[in-house]
């Protein structure tokens, strides 16, 4: 057996415990991460947790949640604002399928204290 013999057979492992792991896959500067979908207040919160601490490589990233985190707020005063009144206008095609007060009781009644 040669030396290439030997290192052809052994298994490659990127990690301590021997596993094989897969190739590294960069994710595009333009994809949402998880985070996209977090409202103002809780993306200021995480950030204030970790005292404004954004790396200059990701200074992007924080911007542009912080930009879609102001959007949705900021739409649904804009629909309210236009389609509010013709929203209370529209009658109903017949009585709710649930009452409110009905849906609360029944939600509040289900959840069981230990």
């Amino acid at each position: 057996m040669t030396s290439t013999d030997s290192k052809e057979s052994a298994t490659p492992s990127n990690d301590a415990s021997g596993v094989n792991l897969a190739p590294f896959n960069p994710t595009p500067w333009y994809s949402p991460r998880i985070w996209s979908g977090m409202s103002v207040e809780v993306w200021g919160k995480l950030v204030a947790e970790y005292r404004h601490q954004v790396s200059r490589q990701r200074l992007h990233i924080a911007t542009g949640v912080y930009m879609c985190s102001a959007l949705p707020p900021i739409t649904n005063a804009i629909q309210k604002f236009l389609f509010a009144k013709k929203a209370e206008e529209l009658p109903l095609a017949g009585d709710p399928i649930f009452d409110r007060d009905d849906l609360l009781a029944r939600t509040l009644g289900a959840r069981r204290t230990i």
